[in-house]
Protein backbone atom coordinates (compact mmCIF):
# COMPACT_ATOMS: atom_id res chain seq x y z
CA UNK A 1 0.00 0.00 0.00
CA UNK A 2 2.37 1.96 0.56
CA UNK A 3 3.27 2.66 -3.24
CA UNK A 4 -0.39 4.19 -3.40
CA UNK A 5 -0.20 6.58 -0.32
CA UNK A 6 3.45 8.12 -1.58
CA UNK A 7 1.55 9.34 -4.79
CA UNK A 8 -1.28 10.74 -3.52
CA UNK A 9 -2.27 14.62 -2.03
CA UNK A 10 -2.51 14.71 1.76
CA UNK A 11 -6.64 14.75 1.90
CA UNK A 12 -7.05 11.45 -0.58
CA UNK A 13 -4.57 9.93 1.56
CA UNK A 14 -6.09 10.38 4.50
CA UNK A 15 -9.37 9.14 3.24
CA UNK A 16 -8.02 5.97 2.04
CA UNK A 17 -6.38 5.59 5.60
CA UNK A 18 -9.94 5.61 7.40
CA UNK A 19 -10.94 2.82 4.12
CA UNK A 20 -8.13 0.56 4.80
CA UNK A 21 -8.68 0.77 8.88
CA UNK A 22 -12.55 0.49 8.34
CA UNK A 23 -12.12 -2.63 5.20
CA UNK A 24 -8.97 -4.49 6.95
CA UNK A 25 -10.20 -7.24 6.17
CA UNK A 26 -10.57 -6.70 2.71
CA UNK A 27 -7.39 -5.07 1.96
CA UNK A 28 -5.72 -8.00 4.10
CA UNK A 29 -7.44 -10.75 1.40
CA UNK A 30 -5.84 -7.90 -1.50
CA UNK A 31 -2.71 -8.22 -0.35
CA UNK A 32 -2.73 -12.17 -0.05
CA UNK A 33 -3.43 -12.29 -3.90
CA UNK A 34 -1.21 -13.77 -6.35
CA UNK A 35 -1.56 -11.23 -9.25
CA UNK A 36 -0.09 -7.96 -8.51
CA UNK A 37 -2.96 -5.41 -8.02
CA UNK A 38 -2.08 -1.71 -9.52
CA UNK A 39 -4.84 0.17 -7.55
CA UNK A 40 -7.06 0.71 -4.74
CA UNK A 41 -9.99 0.55 -6.96
CA UNK A 42 -8.75 -2.82 -8.57
CA UNK A 43 -8.28 -3.77 -4.95
CA UNK A 44 -11.68 -3.08 -4.05
CA UNK A 45 -13.18 -4.69 -7.45
CA UNK A 46 -10.79 -8.00 -7.12
CA UNK A 47 -12.42 -8.74 -3.01
CA UNK A 48 -15.46 -7.85 -3.95
CA UNK A 49 -16.03 -4.46 -1.56
CA UNK A 50 -17.63 -2.69 -4.90
CA UNK A 51 -20.20 -5.38 -5.29
CA UNK A 52 -21.04 -5.23 -1.65
CA UNK A 53 -20.90 -1.70 -2.05
CA UNK A 54 -23.27 -1.48 -5.23
CA UNK A 55 -25.47 -3.93 -3.18
CA UNK A 56 -26.09 -1.77 -0.32
CA UNK A 57 -26.92 1.18 -3.05
CA UNK A 58 -29.19 -0.66 -4.60
CA UNK A 59 -31.14 -1.41 -1.17
CA UNK A 60 -31.08 1.75 -0.07
CA UNK A 61 -32.63 3.10 -3.74
CA UNK A 62 -35.49 0.36 -2.67
CA UNK A 63 -36.01 1.14 0.47
CA UNK A 64 -36.44 4.93 -0.62
CA UNK A 65 -38.84 3.86 -3.33
CA UNK A 66 -41.06 1.49 -0.58
CA UNK A 67 -41.29 4.84 1.11
CA UNK A 68 -42.85 6.75 -1.24
CA UNK A 69 -45.24 3.76 -2.43
CA UNK A 70 -46.05 3.29 1.45
CA UNK A 71 -46.90 7.23 1.11
CA UNK A 72 -49.06 6.52 -1.82
CA UNK A 73 -50.99 4.02 0.12
CA UNK A 74 -49.78 0.52 -1.81
CA UNK A 75 -50.33 -2.35 -0.30
CA UNK A 76 -47.35 -4.83 1.48
CA UNK A 77 -47.61 -7.15 -1.29
CA UNK A 78 -47.27 -4.61 -3.91
CA UNK A 79 -43.88 -2.73 -2.73
CA UNK A 80 -42.39 -5.95 -2.20
CA UNK A 81 -43.61 -7.16 -5.78
CA UNK A 82 -41.96 -4.13 -7.37
CA UNK A 83 -38.97 -3.57 -4.91
CA UNK A 84 -37.39 -7.18 -4.43
CA UNK A 85 -37.16 -6.42 -0.73
CA UNK A 86 -37.72 -8.73 2.02
CA UNK A 87 -41.23 -8.36 3.28
CA UNK A 88 -40.38 -7.89 7.07
CA UNK A 89 -38.54 -4.53 5.78
CA UNK A 90 -41.17 -3.15 3.98
CA UNK A 91 -43.60 -4.10 7.33
CA UNK A 92 -40.93 -2.30 9.43
CA UNK A 93 -41.68 0.79 6.90
CA UNK A 94 -45.20 0.38 7.75
CA UNK A 95 -44.90 0.58 11.59
CA UNK A 96 -42.16 3.19 11.40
Amino acid sequence: MVFLMNKTSAPLRDKMDIILKANYNVVEEAMKMDTPVKSLEEIMEKTGFVARVEARGEERKALNVAKKMINLGLPIETIVSATDLDPEKVKELYQG
